[in-house]
């Protein structure tokens, strides 16, 4: 197995095996349906062997489901259970499963293959070069899962990952809820290391930009059709915010706000994305709490982090990802006190990470938390976006395939009762997410 945080063998596509490869009978039990038939024997066998070797012999595998309702939106993840054979010694190991979907629709589908291209070459090309910056520093790793393989056959895309579970690693319980001041230490240590080693690379080679050499980072969904199709999900759920807010009553300015981008939402995105030198980094671009995994001591302290989901990478301001994180996951009796303590613990990573791999950061912390403040409208258009769906209990979390199908901005007098009544009894999530636009009330953001 390679280090962790490295990238396996990937890439070997299934017709690169033959039927001579496989000598034994293999039974396969399947639980569940559509993506789960992307999954062949070929490609566990690939990913079996570029695990442990090419005299790993298969016996049998196993497709099990383990995520919840809310979980599947961009990708299907499922995972494999895998019996073989290595000499004499009989071994069982598991694999993460991302598959395509499947979901109707060729909108959404456009975007999928998108992601699946992204995160893929993330791992293939862009994970490696920035293990380098990161060794040259005395730095370990970046804490992502190992990628064992991929194939990126148009309908057909699957990526197999290191299962991280055995090794202890799982979803915060505090969830939805909001993130402790704990758990977002352990993110902005390690999104400082990913931002910097990116940060670093740049310089390193400065007369080639850094998405020319991984064109990971600029294959994007933000532009032409893809981007109109955000557009309509994200003006409705704006409008959903809206509603609630509207609802609670005394936010007039936030109201005036939204209903003046909400159709623009898409606009407001794509300027806060926009080049803003010395602060471009590559940024993990989705940095959602069910996106990180941890791992626990035995009295139940975060102690190590793991970044999954890669699919939206993209160079930016890492301004973006921590208003995204920040404001989006934490509540704000855990932000206020402790953001300047966050905020330095980033920078103070980032800075170790660029000087330790010999090139001179050219930004202040000042200048850095200024450009924090400057995006953001990024977080707010988050919070707005993503609010109306984490108020709702999980079992009312609209399908993934109703969610991006939904044409109509408009709500039904049905949803709007929904909606409301969800609210009223989300105590919680109300107070966590009425918590961001105080605060950007008081940076004076909507004057």
């Amino acid at each position: 197995m390679p280090p962790r945080g490295g990238t396996g063998h990937v890439g070997r596509l299934v017709e690169d095996f033959h039927s001579s490869d496989i000598t034994m009978d293999m039974p396969v039990e399947v639980h569940g349906s559509n993506p789960h038939s992307l999954i062949t024997q070929e490609h566990v066998l690939s990913v079996l062997q570029a695990d442990k070797g090419t005299d790993a012999k298969l016996i049998s595998w196993v497709i099990e489901d383990f995520t919840k309702k809310g979980d599947n939106m961009a990708t299907f993840v499922t995972s494999v259970t895998v019996n073989y054979f290595q000499g004499e010694k009989k071994g069982k190991v598991s694999y993460v499963v991302k598959l395509n979907p499947c979901r109707s629709g060729a909108e959404f589908n456009a975007i999928a293959v998108k992601l699946f291209i992204k995160e893929s070459k993330f791992y293939c090309d862009f994970v490696p070069a920035l293990n380098s910056v990161l060794k040259s520093a005395g730095q370990p790793p970046l804490r992502v899962p190992n990628c064992f393989y991929f194939t990126l056959e148009t309908g057909e895309e699957a990526i197999f990952l290191e299962d991280l579970r055995p090794r202890g690693f799982r979803m915060t319980e505090t969830g939805f809820q909001g993130t402790d001041f704990a758990h977002t230490m352990l993110l902005m240590r390690e999104i400082a290391r990913l931002h910097a080693a990116s940060w670093a690379l740049q310089r390193k080679r400065p007369e080639q930009d850094l998405g020319e050499r991984f064109n990971c980072l600029t294959i994007s969904f933000m532009e032409g059709p893809d981007l109109q199709y955000l557009g309509k999900i994200m003006t409705r759920g704006i409008g959903v915010a809206i509603l609630m807010l509207e609802h609670i009553g005394g936010y007039d300015k936030v109201v005036d706000w939204a209903n003046k981008h909400r159709t623009s939402s898409t606009d407001v995105m794509c300027d806060m994305l926009r080049s803003s030198p010395p602060f471009d980094v590559a940024c993990h671009g989705d940095m959602h709490i069910n996106n990180l995994l941890f791992r626990y001591n035995d009295e139940g302290e975060p102690i190590e982090i793991m970044l999954l989901d890669h699919q939206a990478n993209r160079v930016a301001s890492m301004a973006t990802d921590l208003n995204y994180f920040l404001f989006l996951n934490l509540t704000g009796d855990v932000r206020k006190p402790n953001l300047d303590t966050l905020l330095r613990t980033y920078f103070n990573t980032f800075k170790q990470v660029v000087e330790g791999s010999g090139e001179i950061l050219t930004f202040s912390f000042e200048e850095f938390r200024q450009e924090f403040v400057d995006k953001h409208r990024f977080g707010l258009i988050y919070a707005l976006f993503v609010a109306p769906i984490l108020i709702q209990h999980v079992d009312d979390f609209p399908d993934a395939e109703e969610l991006f199908q939904t044409t109509s901005e408009e709500i039904s007098e049905e949803e709007k009762v929904n909606i409301l009544k969800a609210l009223d009894a989300n105590h919680a999530l109300r107070k966590k997410f009425l918590a961001v636009y105080d605060e950007m009330l008081e940076t004076g953001l909507f004057d």
